[in-house]
């Protein structure tokens, strides 16, 4: 099974993956990297970030890059149910 690494960058930080992991191909690969962004994105929901920005970019064994996932998330607080 190919080794896949998942470096996390946001805002303020990128958090290189030295160990990376075993995934079936590069779907799959793709998909895990949805699922960080997933878990990321809920942690954040609970602090102050209102908007940040979000990749994992994926390399391959050879350290190629072969794929990067982005996510852009805004969190709009309102007194108004309603407010656009």
């Amino acid at each position: 099974m190919p080794r896949f690494f998942f470096h996390v960058v946001n805002d303020i930080a990128t958090l290189i993956d030295e160990e990376g992991k075993d995934a079936e191909n590069l779907h799959a690969a793709c998909l895990h990297a949805r699922s960080i962004i997933g878990d990321i994105i809920a942690d954040e929901i609970t602090g102050n970030a209102n908007v940040f920005h979000l990749s994992v970019m994926i390399d391959d064994a050879e350290h190629r890059r072969v794929a990067n996932i982005k996510a852009v998330t805004s969190i709009v607080i309102s007194a108004d149910p309603f407010a656009a």
